[in-house]
């Protein structure tokens, strides 16, 4: 299964290393490598999390990287 980051959640990466990373660059780092892996993961393990009923289509999936939702 391919994993694709849209230009929106991509910049959400990006908010979100710039919010955490007031207080600590490693944090952010930290925060930002831990939602990436989910991603791999998603990959190599495609039926990983929940299916997210709301966009009615089968292929999308919802994972958790508290506090962050990924799908």
């Amino acid at each position: 299964m391919n994993v694709v980051w849209s230009n929106r959640a991509l910049r959400s990466l990006a908010d979100i290393h710039s919010h955490i990373s007031t207080d600590s660059e490693e944090a952010a780092n930290r925060t930002v490598d831990g939602i990436l892996k989910r991603g791999d993961h998603l990959a190599a393990f495609p039926r990983l999390g929940r299916v997210v009923h709301r966009y009615k289509r089968p292929g999308i999936r919802e994972l958790v990287e508290a506090p962050y939702r990924i799908v």
